[in-house]
């Protein structure tokens, strides 16, 4: 697998109005939760995999919002199976990818004049295992 390039896609940043801002205390600070979508398109005559990364954020702890996704686009050198094209979709391509999402929503919320948000590494491993878990949960309720 070949990385072609990494590219921001779209950013949507705002900030809350002063009158909507939290006014609880700092010692009441709560873990940030963000929303991580990832989108993906194989085109198999080519063996070219698109990914898109899109991570959503709309804390109420936080003066702003934000909606970034970047794209990546791969070469691989052999079709893979399905089992391989999921991990490359699930875990490897989204590992590969956040670090330059993390970089950017720091950078961009200290040059909006806010201290800079720093989003923790994630574990795509146990993301896709929880994936995988509800997905059959779902199955098996016949949704």
């Amino acid at each position: 697998m070949f990385i072609d390039e990494i590219k921001l896609l779209d950013c949507r940043y705002s900030m809350k109005d002063i009158e909507e801002e939290d006014t609880s205390s700092d010692d009441d600070v709560s873990p940030v939760n963000m929303d991580i979508v990832c989108g993906n398109n194989y085109i198999k005559d080519d063996r070219r995999l698109i990914i898109t990364l899109e991570v959503n954020c709309h804390a109420p702890s936080l003066p702003f919002s934000f909606n970034v996704k970047y794209g990546a686009s791969y070469t691989l050198s052999q079709d893979p199976d399905d089992d391989e094209l999921d991990r490359f979709v699930n875990v490897i391509c989204p590992f590969q990818i956040m670090p330059y999402i993390r970089e950017f929503v720091s950078e961009l919320t200290r040059k909006a004049g806010n201290e800079p948000l720093f989003i923790p590494p994630m574990n795509f491993i146990a993301m896709d295992k929880e994936r995988k878990k509800n997905d059959a949960s779902a199955l098996e309720n016949g949704k």
